[in-house]
């Protein structure tokens, strides 16, 4: 198989204009995440605004400004991301109704907001633990990096490959 045949395949090529959606995404996440960050201890918290505990002789510190700055910077980034990835490059939509179609998104990009929330957690842990240069910068950056295999795939499945729809799919999931 060479890499015109490859570049023709329909997966390949909506996964190759999904990561420039992605960095689009990706830049506009990191902007509003780092200008809330920075901005949101300034504007709502005095002092301190962190939780801090113990795991198995391990110190930790939950930083609550970097959760909800995650929070917002991700929901907005996820928007930002529906209407791009809608009009450019998913062409193919399961269900006749947008409005059903964004709640579903919605569904799968609070899923997203989870693992993000709790990536950066754990990455910016262990960048501090390790000593490493920016840890909340490193563990933003690889939080991006595992949500977007969660994104990506679960939006490719759900709502826009001719499977069965994404409602059907959830039905037998809560039958079991």
């Amino acid at each position: 198989m060479d890499i015109r045949s490859l570049l023709k395949r329909e997966s390949v090529s909506q996964l190759l204009k999904y990561l420039i959606v992605g960095v689009i995404c990706m830049l506009f996440d990191f902007s509003i995440f780092f200008l809330l960050r920075i901005n949101l201890p300034n504007w709502f918290f005095d002092g301190k605004h962190s939780i801090e505990f113990v795991l198995f002789d391990s110190y930790f510190q939950w930083d609550i400004v970097s959760v909800i700055s995650n929070t917002l910077s991700f929901s907005l980034a996820s928007i930002l991301n529906y209407f791009l990835a809608s009009y450019l490059i998913f062409k193919f939509h399961v269900m006749q109704s947008r409005n059903r179609e964004f709640a579903y998104y919605v569904i799968i990009a609070f899923v997203g907001l989870i693992i993000s929330n709790i990536s950066v957690s754990i990455f910016s842990t262990l960048g501090i633990y390790f000593e490493l240069p920016h840890p909340l910068f490193l563990a933003k950056l690889a939080s991006i990096a595992v949500t977007f295999i969660w994104n990506f795939g679960s939006r490719k499945y759900f709502l826009h490959s001719d499977r069965k729809p994404f409602r059907e799919t959830l039905q037998e999931l809560v039958r079991r």
